[in-house]
């Protein structure tokens, strides 16, 4: 789906009605490819609207996240955008998030998705670990911090801002993961970062 298609179809989300709740998750598990990517992208849609704590009680997580393992590509990338969004809204959504086993995939994407996949997921893991301090122990123990390193090292201006802002996060009040990160030779480049990054890396 093309950016202009996605912008005319978030302007048309509207608060859905009960059946549409039902008539979304069943297409989300029963749908062709097709079907599946569009009730993905109305999750994300609903979710930047600010309809994410609905998406959550009516059990779109779990769906959501095994698209992360088993989707098509546009699959994965509206599946990490849905949850960026409601990680980046709700502390209760973070902790569901994480009881539903998101961190696991999130991770492999990181390590093996496309660019666009794994700048998404470097964001979400962030938002994931921006006020959650078991979040942040359970997202290194994971894996993340060497490919988020490695992004920092040499990766795209949009991966390097959001593995920044993760690192961030995942350094907060945590120890164990700041000796890790430093163990990952991640301070040189942070460093340079500053000298002559760009302003979204710097802040």
């Amino acid at each position: 789906m093309r950016e202009s298609e996605f912008e005319v179809l978030q302007e048309c989300v509207r608060k859905p009605a009960h059946w549409e709740m039902l008539t979304l998750l069943h297409e989300l598990q029963y749908g062709d490819d097709n079907t599946t990517e569009i009730a993905v992208l109305q999750c994300s849609c609903m979710a930047t609207r600010g309809d994410g704590d609905t998406l959550r009680r009516i059990g779109v997580l779990p769906l959501v996240i095994g698209l992360l393992k088993d989707g098509t590509g546009n699959q994965k990338l509206w599946a990490a955008e849905v949850l960026v969004t409601l990680a980046s809204h709700s502390d209760d959504n973070c902790v569901a998030i994480t009881r539903a086993g998101a961190i696991s995939p999130l991770v492999a994407l990181l390590r093996s998705g496309t660019d666009m996949h794994k700048q998404e997921v470097a964001y979400a893991l962030g938002n994931l670990a921006a006020n959650n301090e078991g979040n942040r122990g359970k997202i290194a123990r994971e894996g993340a911090i060497p490919p988020m390193v490695a992004f920092v090292k040499d990766g795209t201006d949009v991966q390097t801002q959001w593995a920044v802002y993760a690192l961030r996060f995942l350094s907060l009040s945590n120890e164990e993961n700041r000796v890790l990160i430093a163990q990952e030779g991640a301070a040189p480049s942070l460093v340079a970062l500053i000298r002559t990054g760009t302003r979204a890396q710097k802040h």
